[in-house]
């Protein structure tokens, strides 16, 4: 039994041209033996299970691709549906109100800049309606705003979401890269696998 290390060894056992470049992705990082006539090692049975485990692995890796792709397509798109489903909202339409009717509410809320499309998330409601209901509320968070380190760059109210979401979209894109490289070198590897085993008695 001898072990196959050159390429005229491949075509001694009848492998194409075509094919040659996948034994030698195979020889990479396992060894081949032959008697002369066939390969004898690694058998059909080592190679199927390979293959069927690398099957596997593949199923797992495109579900978590998947699931990734629908991560990032809710964080690039999340403030569209925030924008849509603020019209849902009974608060949003009391701001409203009183944002038309009340010039000195109207005044501080366009310095605070509370962000509507947040409206349907706890943390901002409860500011929001605490911003409607209460007046020194309205003063103090205007003052805050504009004189706080917190807010020296963006002087608004709901820049922690924009960090977010940002940091949400880079590892979404992170993950879906990181998995499509991991799916490529899996779908050569059964390619190789499957081309070994056409040439294994």
């Amino acid at each position: 039994m001898r072990t196959i290390i050159r390429e005229k060894d491949l075509k001694a056992l009848g492998v194409t041209d075509g094919d040659i470049p996948y034994f030698r992705l195979f020889l990479n990082k396992n060894v081949l033996r032959h008697d002369g006539k066939k390969i004898v090692y690694p058998n059909k049975k080592a190679i199927n299970k390979k293959i069927n485990d690398s099957r596997k692995k593949r199923k797992e890796l495109v579900k978590s691709l998947k699931n990734w792709q629908k991560k990032l397509f809710l964080a690039e798109n999340q403030k569209t549906l925030n924008e849509i489903m603020k019209y849902t909202s009974p608060l949003f339409w009391k701001h409203m109100f009183k944002y038309i009717t009340d010039k000195n509410y109207k005044d501080v809320f366009n310095n605070v800049k509370i962000p509507l499309h947040l409206v349907r998330d706890k943390r901002y409601s409860k500011v929001l309606e605490t911003f409607l209901r209460d007046e020194d509320y309205r003063k103090r968070l205007s003052i805050t705003i504009q004189h706080s380190f917190v807010y020296k760059n963006k002087r608004r109210v709901g820049g922690h979401f924009d960090t977010l979401t940002k940091h949400r979209v880079e590892t979404a894109e992170k993950n879906i890269i990181n998995l499509s490289d991991k799916l490529s070198s899996l779908d050569e590897e059964l390619k190789t696998l499957s081309v070994v085993l056409k040439y294994v008695k």
